[in-house]
């Protein structure tokens, strides 16, 4: 299921992390939700609750909750005139012009329905419905505000912001990255906070990686993608579980050395 930037493919090093037994009866908070590719895969918590400030997103994922919710169909003169109408008139239409009905999944992206006998509305179509059969997704409770609102604690948190140096997601142009790390460190220190990106500050720590192809504007691009977290997890209970020395990454043993050398100056000095 097209998206840009979804995890409709390569998303599996992300859900053993989410899904280890250790997380089991958490309450799960995804806040950049997307096409819910990684949301319907987590399984065992306590509650769901995601989240997308993009309202036509929220719109969509609303009308897959609702059974009784049909799909529309969007002809190409139909498209163009939502795409160009600003009001909040006919969100459901807008909302499945800008997704279904657009080439690659970017939003307004190009008018698409069939071409060289694919008919993408259609498989996308397919994949809603493959939601609303989703026990996770069913039962997930939706938001729509920016993420910076919530004050989560107690909560496993899985992170798939816009990234940094990529095509933009409408509405995310003035995303302010800076502004999103200094709440990922807030978050870490109450939470265990996962975070998909291409890059981090340093004081992130990479626990994990995986190569991907991405196609945008219609070129492939090999990338690298990554999980963080932040260092402050090194003290958390559960660090050992979940990352035990056979799977920590370069970075991650790095950062715990570090540390150690840091609390043996310290005894040091005292």
């Amino acid at each position: 299921m097209a998206y840009l930037g979804g995890k409709a493919k390569g998303y599996q090093h992300i859900i053993n992390i989410l899904n280890n037994p250790c997380f089991d009866n958490y309450n799960y908070f995804e806040p950049f939700v997307g096409y819910a590719h990684i949301l319907k895969r987590v399984v065992n918590k306590k509650s769901y609750i995601a989240n997308d400030k993009n309202i036509l997103v929220y719109t969509l994922l609303k009308c897959i909750q609702r059974i009784n919710c049909d799909f529309p169909h969007i002809t190409e003169e139909e498209y163009y005139d939502l795409k160009n109408d600003n009001s909040k008139r006919n969100l459901l239409k807008k909302a499945f012009a800008a997704f279904t009905y657009s080439y690659n999944g970017k939003e307004f992206g190009g008018y698409t329905n069939i071409l060289h006998g694919r008919n993408y509305p259609n498989e996308r179509k397919k994949y809603y419905e493959t939601l609303r059969e989703n026990t996770t997704f069913i039962s997930t409770k939706l938001y729509n505000k920016s993420y910076s609102d919530f004050k989560p604690k107690n909560k496993l948190i899985y992170c798939d912001p816009p990234y940094e140096n990529t095509t933009s997601y409408k509405g995310s142009d003035n995303f302010n990255h800076d502004k999103f790390w200094k709440t990922m460190r807030k978050w870490s220190v109450d939470n265990y906070v996962f975070i998909s990106e291409y890059n981090a500050p340093d004081d992130f720590i990479l626990i994990e990686s995986k190569n991907k192809l991405t196609t945008i504007s219609g070129t492939r691009k090999k990338r690298i993608e990554k999980l963080f977290v932040h260092e402050s997890i090194l003290d958390k209970p559960l660090y050992n579980t979940l990352f035990n020395s056979g799977n920590k990454s370069k970075k991650s043993k790095k950062s715990d050395k570090k540390r150690s050398d840091k609390k043996r100056s310290r005894k040091k000095s005292i």
